[in-house]
């Protein structure tokens, strides 16, 4: 196993990158989707006093 991690195969690699990019993206998204709604429930509150 030592020598896998000296030289990890570019494959793995790029398939870590990907990965990576995909649950970046999906993980963004979802926390911009949570500010938004946090957002506007503040929004309605101060439109309703």
């Amino acid at each position: 196993m030592g020598l896998f991690r000296k030289r990890p195969k570019p494959e793995k690699q790029v398939k870590r990158l990907i990965v990576g990019f995909i649950l970046g993206a999906a993980i963004s998204s979802i926390i911009g989707k949570k500010l938004t709604e946090i957002e506007e429930e503040k929004e309605g509150e101060q439109e309703e006093r």
